[in-house]
């Protein structure tokens, strides 16, 4: 569980870094399940506050 919790951060900040280098089929997909990502790590970073 300790380790869970301390890569919790880690995995926010490859999520964060995959969101802005911009890959094309991320956008993609987020448009085909109309997806928007930055409502995806608002709801991650809310929940862990």
């Amino acid at each position: 569980m300790k380790t869970l919790l301390l890569s919790l951060p880690a995995t926010l900040c490859a999520a964060v870094l995959f969101r802005y280098t911009t890959f094309d089929f991320l956008d993609l997909i987020g448009d085909q399940f109309d997806i928007s990502w930055a409502e995806i790590l608002d709801d991650l970073t809310s929940s862990f506050q």
